[in-house]
């Protein structure tokens, strides 16, 4: 069973590929291909930077600003 952390890390995880696929028009693969390879992803897995504290919808702002 997946602590606290790792389960907030897929929420959100789940819920910014849910945004890209709505905003973009993007398949499943295309939104998650686009998170996993972007830095937002490699922030957002590292426990120390807190980025799973923050809502979807502000997280993918940062993925649009970050690219």
């Amino acid at each position: 069973m997946p602590d606290k952390v790792e389960w907030l890390i897929e929420s959100a995880t789940a819920n910014v590929v849910k945004i890209i696929m709505q905003e973009r028009g993007s398949s499943m693969t295309e939104a998650m291909d686009e998170l996993f390879s972007s830095d937002l992803y490699a922030g957002l897995a590292d426990r120390e930077t807190g980025l799973y504290l923050e809502s979807p919808s502000h997280l993918y702002e940062l993925l649009k600003l970050n690219g």
